[in-house]
């Protein structure tokens, strides 16, 4: 058998692959023949913003036509000075951290949820998965008139090609891997209807930012631009193997490539990003 046509073989089974994954996706998951429906194209630019050190460098350009733009910003970005400049239409939360009580849960998440609380005094909308309708952080911040809700489904596509997953994204039958709250943030952005998003503070310098001690113990460093000193975290104190630094690495690996999806999910939609960061490992965008 020739190599082209064990090629074209290999490829028909894929689409029908492809396909049969489409029709799994689409019975599984409409329900209302609205959720089909393309949302309303949205003029204004949406400036995401994280929470890497590059902010600092990049805050006179991020403010930049405030007026005119709309604000997303995530996880614990609250707790910056620059949370009450901003007064961002969008706040995103995916971690469940932020609303699982537990003994994980930091005394950052806490202080968090209760900045947002007592400082917000615009409108502004919160932007969560739906399996956390219920959890206790969503009641005690639906005490704040200020703050509305978007409950989204998270239906993370498995197997498939780019392509088939950016057309699923599209149709809002599956969602990219959360594997960091800026893919999340980036996909919801441009299903909110957006054309244009521009990103900050996407550093993505994990692998930076580890070591290994004198015992052969991981340890991250937990840098924010807001933050001051630098805290190493100890990471693997009961030699657990999914926080061995190959693993780890493997992670970042996974989250990079997440963007190569939403880079060909954002050409289908005609939305251009722009990665502004003065500082980022992501290079799927401009």
């Amino acid at each position: 058998m020739s190599v082209n046509r064990h090629e074209r073989i290999i490829k028909w089974f894929e689409n029908l692959i492809n396909f049969n994954l489409v029709l799994i996706y689409f019975f599984k998951h409409i329900r209302n023949p609205r959720e089909l429906i393309q949302r309303k194209i949205i003029a204004n630019k949406l400036v995401i913003i994280g929470t890497g050190p590059s902010v600092n460098s990049d805050i006179n350009k991020l403010l930049l036509d405030r007026d005119r733009n709309h604000y997303m910003v995530l996880n614990s970005l609250a707790l910056s000075d620059l949370f009450i400049r901003l007064r961002p239409e969008y706040y995103v939360f995916v971690d469940p951290l932020f609303f699982i009580i537990s003994n994980d849960r930091s005394d950052k998440v806490d202080s968090t949820i209760k900045r947002i609380n007592n400082e917000v005094n615009w409108p502004m909308k919160l932007i969560v998965p739906k399996i956390y309708i219920k959890s206790s952080t969503i009641s005690e911040l639906k005490r704040n008139k200020f703050i509305s809700f978007e409950f989204f489904s998270y239906k993370p596509i498995i197997g498939g090609t780019m392509g088939v997953s950016a057309n699923l994204f599209s149709l809002g039958l599956a969602s990219p891997h959360f594997k960091n709250v800026l893919v999340a943030s980036i996909y919801y952005g441009i299903l909110l209807g957006y054309r244009n998003l521009n990103i900050f503070g996407a550093d993505h310098s994990w692998h930076e930012e580890m070591r290994l001690n004198n015992n052969k113990t991981l340890e991250i460093s937990d840098r924010q631009f807001y933050s001051g000193e630098v805290n190493w975290i100890v990471q693997n104190e009961n030699k657990d193997i999914s926080l061995r630094p190959k693993t780890k690495l493997k992670r970042i690996s996974e989250v990079l490539e997440s963007y190569d999806y939403l880079k060909l999910y954002a050409k289908k939609s005609n939305v251009e990003i722009r990665n502004l960061s003065s500082k980022s490992w992501i290079d799927s965008f401009k």
